[in-house]
């Protein structure tokens, strides 16, 4: 405007060194001059208020921007339910209402606004951020309206459940905001007195896929010596001599004679192993003659003390060590200085089909050892002769 009145200004001094100019002039200067500088005036107010939008072919909207804007997915993946969209913008308004409506060709103002196929918001929930407190939803598939009291500056909310597109690719939101509750929406082509406005772009993807095959895993070994590592390291064959004295042992009724063997338990077996034992002995002791007798007989179904000059045969197992996890001795099997061998019970004992459980584990474990104990005395009325037994182990992992 300083402009404008500088140059009527300068007009009016150089018109004063002409007298019969400047009588002309005066009625342009007092008329004309004031339709000039209204029209300016006008002209300048009107561009001020109005909006052009690109890809609009030309039209112009009255409406703020909302900006920033964004809309955070917490789950992009095309067909994925219940997922959450945070929608945050800022106002230029103090507005009751907001629709969020999902386009499938354009984030613009009035463009064509067709549904996202696969997409729904039928049954999105809303969740309160920043200046919508109380605010509540009313859902349809392509669109919702929320509302609640008057929000100026930053806004958010969450809305949750939503259905997400069928198909890879680009989708599109349009923010449009209202002064009024309710407001006038009625469709993208005709969404009402829009008092800020903003599109934002989205993407739906496939998700991808991962598979690792884990294979069921049981490692079980026994040996006659400790072992040096994980593995199975260091395992010897458990062939064991139970006796005393040197160079032959012997068995006989002076003494408990023990021996010890070793095993070790790796398995991913979720629901745990149970380890069993079977003697090859029908008769369930030590026999010297291919199991026909056993003048050794099994301790039997109870832990007990061993007393020498009393004929018996029977084993112990302590509790584990090292590795991860535990594998814990099972009753009668699990009382240190005490002795058994189960032949009785049924329907599984040492000479049944699936023999005698001495050991379990709850869960997975890692290279887990044990000792097994075991011994044997003899009495002064057992025959001589050479006494033997195999004790098979089994380890039954649960998957």
């Amino acid at each position: 405007m300083s402009y404008v009145l500088q140059y009527y200004a300068s007009i009016i001094s150089n018109l004063n060194k002409n007298t019969k100019i400047m009588r002309k002039f005066r009625t342009f200067n007092y008329r004309s001059g004031f339709y000039l500088l209204a029209a300016v005036l006008g002209i300048t107010a009107l561009t001020v208020s109005l909006v052009a939008v690109p890809g609009s072919s030309g039209k112009v909207f009255a409406y703020g921007e909302v900006t920033p804007r964004s809309i955070e997915m917490s789950d992009s993946t095309i067909n994925a339910t219940g997922a959450s969209y945070q929608v945050q913008f800022t106002t230029a308004s103090s507005v009751q209402s907001v629709v969020v409506d999902f386009c499938a060709e354009s984030p613009l103002y009035q463009d064509t606004c067709s549904n996202v196929s696969g997409l729904s918001a039928a049954s999105a929930g809303f969740t309160a951020g920043t200046g919508t407190t109380g605010w509540s939803i009313t859902a349809s598939a392509d669109h919702v309206d929320v509302h609640g009291a008057a929000a100026t500056g930053a806004v958010s909310f969450t809305l949750t459940n939503i259905t997400n597109p069928d198909t890879p690719g680009t989708f599109y939101a349009r923010i449009y905001d209202y002064t009024a509750n309710p407001d006038d929406y009625t469709s993208p082509a005709a969404p009402g007195t829009v008092a800020d406005f903003g599109g934002i772009a989205l993407s739906a993807a496939n998700s991808i896929g991962v598979t690792a095959r884990v294979q069921e895993e049981l490692t079980f070994c026994v040996s006659g010596a400790t072992f040096t590592g994980n593995a199975c390291a260091g395992m010897t064959t458990p062939d064991l001599t139970i006796g005393h004295g040197s160079p032959t042992k012997i068995l006989d009724s002076t003494a408990i004679d023990t021996a010890p063997a070793y095993m070790q338990t790796s398995t991913n077996a979720q629901g745990g192993v149970a380890i069993r034992m079977k003697n090859s002995n029908a008769c369930g002791g030590l026999s010297d003659d291919s199991g026909a007798t056993c003048n050794i007989p099994p301790a039997g179904a109870s832990p007990v003390t061993f007393a020498a000059g009393t004929a018996d045969y029977g084993l112990t197992v302590a509790s584990s060590t090292g590795g991860t996890g535990t594998v814990s001795p099972t009753a009668p099997y699990d009382t240190a200085g005490q002795y058994a061998m189960d032949n009785t019970s049924s329907p599984d004992n040492i000479t049944t089909t699936y023999g005698s459980q001495i050991a379990s584990c709850a869960g997975a474990v890692s290279n887990v050892d044990n000792t097994l104990t075991f011994a044997a005395t003899a009495s002064n009325t057992t025959p001589a002769g050479i006494y033997t037994a195999n004790m098979g182990l089994v380890a039954t992992g649960t998957f």
